[in-house]
């Protein structure tokens, strides 16, 4: 379980702040408002002190560990839905709200049913649930930050009138062709294009 919720947390990292930096180099300097960024920020936050809150449990550092899942938590599930709303994209909070709360429970349900129980066994299936979870939430920020990253690229594209006319549409006309022998059969398709 170790191993995948590093991997989980590292492959969250790094999908979430990638696009930031790409989107925020391509950006003119006067822009002041980033949600992109913001978004990746406190997910990057959230998914930090989530991992250290796991690790000092392990270590058996107890409080810490407890106030460190807290803040990851706290930040993951409300971060995202918060930076929308202060950029006053309201859908988008909502749909971060959703996605952050039913992937993890998706992924946990499916992780949960990856495992054979007997009846007698109180918590088997626990750890694949954990790990469902934790594949659910890395999905739920990667599809957030790309879903917002969407969004703010739509902006910058010019309203179809402003557009350049397009061309005449390419037309093709395939005409299949067959020629038998006695020694040999040949297909073939040729056309105007």
């Amino acid at each position: 379980m170790l191993a995948t919720i590093r991997c989980a947390c590292l492959l969250t990292l790094l999908l979430a702040i990638v696009p930031s930096a790409r989107a925020q180099s391509s950006e003119p300097a006067a822009r002041s408002g980033n949600g992109q960024g913001q978004l990746a920020l406190i997910d990057a936050v959230s998914v930090g002190a989530a991992t250290t809150g796991y690790f000092t449990g392990r270590a058996g550092a107890g409080s810490v560990s407890g106030i460190m899942w807290t803040v990851g938590g706290v930040g993951y599930f409300l971060g995202g839905p918060l930076v929308h709303l202060n950029n006053q994209e309201y859908a988008l909070a909502g749909v971060s709200a959703a996605v952050r709360l039913v992937f993890p429970i998706i992924g946990a349900a499916i992780g949960g049913n990856m495992t054979t129980c007997a009846p007698e066994q109180g918590l088997c299936g626990l750890e694949e649930a954990a790990q469902g979870f934790a594949i659910g939430a890395a999905t739920a920020v990667i599809f957030d930050n790309a879903l917002t990253a969407l969004a703010k690229a739509s902006e910058k594209m010019p309203p179809p009138s402003a557009r350049p006319p397009r061309a005449a549409p390419i037309t093709m006309r395939p005409l299949p062709s067959l020629m038998a022998t006695p020694n040999v059969a040949m297909f073939g398709v040729g056309g105007r294009f």
